[in-house]
């Protein structure tokens, strides 16, 4: 069998087939020709990875410059709504007290001390310490209502009465007295004078600035000077 087979090779035409020069410059030239679009494919595909990477690259940075570009143009843009629209400031500004009303002070004091009205001793318009030192506070210091109302007023079987032992030391203001500002809402008034009831004496007294109004803070008074 295998005899057989090479001599059918052998006698074959196919083995005997010529080709021209020309045919095989054609087979060539389109060998060559597939190779060389296989190269070109090769690049292309190369070339265009390369592109697309660069692309990815540089989009990200153009929206970064864009970015930045817009917040130079327009700086107010950045700026916190705090800054542009600063808070408003609803407190009011503090006033600052002129000088205490000196002689309506003094007046009004004495009207609470000594012109009450009474009956004999007894105070009519007011029924209870409580009441009098209350009235007292719209002109001197709580401390101050209570030391006056304990050293010139009595309470007595649900009655209020005047004591007998007289009233206190006034400011004489007539006569020439030293005003001293301690702070703008403190101020010291000094003075030496002399009276028939009570004699020469020193008397010492403090202003208060507070809750909008001036008030007698503290009053003290030296007899010593009789001495």
């Amino acid at each position: 069998m295998k005899e057989r087979l090479k001599d059918f090779s052998k006698k074959s035409t196919v083995n005997h087939i010529e080709f021209s020069k020309k045919s095989r410059q054609q087979v060539m030239q389109r060998i060559s020709g597939i190779n060389k679009k296989s190269r070109y494919a090769s690049w292309g595909k190369r070339a265009l990875s390369a592109t697309a990477l660069i692309m990815l690259l540089i989009i990200p940075g153009y929206f970064v410059i864009d970015s930045l570009q817009n917040q130079t143009s327009n700086p107010d843009e950045n700026v916190p709504d705090v800054e542009k629209n600063p808070p408003v400031n609803d407190e009011e500004p503090e006033i600052t007290p002129e000088t205490p009303p000196v002689e309506e002070l003094e007046n009004r004091y004495r009207d609470m001390v000594i012109n009450q009205e009474i009956d004999g001793l007894e105070v009519v318009n007011y029924d209870s310490m409580n009441e009098l030192v209350n009235a007292f506070t719209e002109v001197m210091s709580q401390s101050l209502a209570e030391q006056t109302a304990d050293d010139y007023f009595r309470e007595d079987d649900g009655n209020l009465y005047v004591n007998e032992s007289g009233g206190p030391a006034f400011l004489n203001a007539e006569s020439d007295y030293d005003l001293t500002e301690i702070s703008n809402t403190q101020y010291e008034l000094a003075q030496t004078t002399k009276t028939e009831q009570s004699g020469q004496f020193r008397i010492n007294i403090t202003y208060q600035y507070q809750d909008d109004r001036w008030i007698i803070q503290e009053r003290k008074v030296n007899y010593s000077a009789n001495q």
